[in-house]
C-alpha cells in the first residue's frame, strides 16, 4: 500500500511546473473509543490519543460548467497515547502509536455558487468571498494504517523493550467544510475542518501489557480489538496555480 501512495506522490510532484496543486497541513485528532477503553482498562489510568500532525499534497481539477471541484490527495497522519505504570515491581513506559498513509478523492461542492461557471477563487475575480469560496467536501478513500505498541522498562540498568507493529488497509469516508480565500491569482489559502471515518481496522496486542517483553510470551487472538476510529483535522490548504503565472510569461 505504501508503494502506490509513493508513486502517486511522485506523479503529483511531476505536475507542479504546469499544474494547480495544494499543500495541506494541520492538527490531527484521533477518536477511537474501543482502543482507548482497552488501554484504560488494562493500565487503570490512561490519556486519550494526543493531538498530532497531518500533512498532505493534492492536485486540482474541476467540472467545466458547475462549481464541483476535485482534489485527489495523498496524506500522512499520526497520533499516540503514552503511559507510565508499575508492572511486577518495575516502572514501564508504554507508547501506542497510530499512523496512516491515505489517498482520498476529495470532492468540493460550492453550494452557494453551484450554477456559476467561475474559475474561482482568484484574487482578480469580483464577488462575495463566502458565496464563491465556501464549500462542502465529500470523499471516499483508502488508508494504510500502522499500529505500534512499545514498552520500555525504565527501572533497571538493563532495559527490557518490546515493539509490536501491525499494518492493514481499510476503506474510509471523509466529510468537511472549508473556505477558499484568494490572496492572489497564484495563491489561495483555505481553512479546513474535516473528519475521516475508517471501517473496522483492528489493533493487535493492545490488550497485552509488558509481558510482551518476556521470552516465552505468546500473543493470543483475544488481544485484537476492532474499532471504527474517527480522525478529525483542523488546518490550512495552500493552493498554487502555476497556470496563472504562465499567463504572464513566468515558468
Amino acid at each position: 500500500m505504501k508503494t502506490p501512495l509513493l508513486i502517486l506522490s511522485v506523479l503529483f510532484v511531476a505536475q507542479i511546473s504546469f499544474a494547480q496543486f495544494g499543500i495541506n497541513a494541520g492538527a490531527h485528532f484521533l477518536r477511537a473509543a474501543e482502543w482507548e477503553n482497552a488501554i484504560q482498562n488494562r493500565v487503570n489510568a490512561s490519556n486519550s490519543f494526543g493531538t498530532d500532525l497531518y500533512l498532505g499534497v493534492d492536485y486540482w481539477f474541476r467540472l467545466k460548467n458547475r462549481r464541483v471541484e476535485f482534489f485527489p490527495e495523498v496524506s500522512y497522519e499520526q497520533s499516540s497515547i503514552k503511559n507510565n505504570y508499575n508492572f511486577e515491581g518495575n516502572n514501564w513506559d508504554e507508547t501506542n502509536a497510530f499512523r496512516s498513509y491515505s489517498f482520498f478523492f476529495n470532492t468540493n461542492l460550492y453550494l452557494l455558487d453551484f450554477a456559476q461557471d467561475c474559475n474561482c477563487p482568484t484574487f482578480s475575480k469580483d464577488g462575495d468571498i463566502i458565496k464563491k469560496g465556501f464549500f462542502v467536501r465529500l470523499a471516499p478513500g483508502v488508508q494504510w494504517i500502522d499500529h505500534t505498541t512499545s514498552f520500555v522498562n525504565t527501572n533497571s540498568n538493563t532495559i527490557n523493550e518490546a515493539v509490536l507493529q501491525n499494518g492493514q488497509a481499510v476503506f474510509s469516508l471523509r466529510g468537511g467544510i472549508g473556505l477558499d480565500i484568494g490572496l492572489s491569482d497564484f495563491l489561495t489559502i483555505t481553512p479546513l475542518v474535516q473528519a475521516n471515518y475508517s471501517f473496522g481496522p483492528t489493533w493487535p496486542y493492545i490488550l497485552a501489557g509488558p509481558e510482551q517483553t518476556f521470552p516465552d510470551y505468546e500473543p493470543g487472538r483475544d488481544n485484537l480489538v476492532v474499532d471504527d476510529p474517527i480522525q478529525l483535522f483542523v488546518g490550512l490548504r495552500l493552493g498554487f496555480r502555476f497556470d496563472e503565472l504562465n499567463k504572464y510569461g513566468y515558468r
